[in-house]
């Protein structure tokens, strides 16, 4: 049971990690593209950050998840719901120094 417990534990910090770079490798062909940000990068966006649950409460993190939050939030091809999910998702996560959208 107790390594059980422990198996349970390494995945999902694996998941975590693994999710984070996907997270990451997205932000940066996001940044280096020319056109906005698509709806469906937001989308995508937005479920990668749903799945994180954890990680170090750093500077390092807020920043690139902050810089992923103004590539959306400067698009104009990506709904407003989308813009306001991500938001409230990154809010959840402490990530300060946000934008809200105003209709």
């Amino acid at each position: 049971m107790k390594a059980l417990l422990v198996i349970l534990i390494i995945l999902f910090f694996l998941f975590e990690i693994v999710n984070w770079f996907t997270l990451q490798a997205l932000r940066v062909k996001i940044k280096f593209q020319k056109e906005h940000v698509s709806q469906s990068q937001a989308n995508r966006i937005l479920k990668q950050i749903r799945y994180i649950y954890f990680w170090l409460s750093s500077d390092y993190y807020f920043n690139r998840l902050r810089q992923l939050y103004f590539f959306v939030y400067g698009s104009p091809e990506v709904s407003i719901e989308t813009k306001e999910q991500l938001y409230k998702s990154l809010n959840r996560r402490f990530v300060k120094g946000l934008r809200r959208i105003y209709r």
